[in-house]
C-alpha cells in the first residue's frame, strides 16, 4: 500500500510518500510551483526560464490542450485538475494521462448547470 500525502504553503508543495510493500520505502520531495488557468505556447518559455531558477519546478494547471509532449520532452512536471499528472525526479516517476480535459460552458462559467431537457 502507497501513502501519499501533499501539504500545499503558499507557492511551494511538499509530497511524502511511503510504500509499505515495498520494505517501507519512504519518499520526501519539494516542488515550487507555478499555478495557471491554462498553457499557451507562448508561456512555454517563461517556463523553461523558470526551471533554469527553481529547479524543482511544478505546473499546476487546468488545461494544458496539446502542450503535454512538450512538457514532459523539456522536463517540466504537470499536475492537470482533471487529474492527469507526469512528475519525474530521481526518486519517482508518476505519469497518468487517461482523463480527459474538461470543456468549459459558458452556463459553467457563470456558475449555471445546463438545463434538463
Amino acid at each position: 500500500m502507497i501513502e501519499l500525502v501533499l501539504l500545499l504553503i503558499g507557492k511551494t508543495l511538499l509530497i511524502w510518500m511511503e510504500n509499505s510493500s515495498c520494505n517501507g520505502t519512504k519518499m520526501h520531495l519539494q516542488f515550487t510551483i507555478d499555478v495557471k488557468k491554462e498553457l499557451r505556447q507562448y508561456q512555454l518559455q517563461k517556463l523553461k526560464d523558470m526551471q533554469q531558477q527553481y529547479p524543482n519546478l511544478l505546473l499546476v494547471v487546468d488545461r494544458l490542450f496539446s502542450h503535454k509532449r512538450r512538457l514532459r520532452k523539456i522536463g517540466i512536471p504537470y499536475v492537470e485538475t482533471n487529474g492527469n499528472v507526469f512528475i519525474r525526479t530521481e526518486e519517482l516517476f508518476l505519469f497518468i494521462d487517461t482523463n480527459k480535459t474538461k470543456k468549459n460552458t459558458k452556463q459553467e462559467a457563470i456558475g449555471l448547470s445546463p438545463k434538463p431537457v
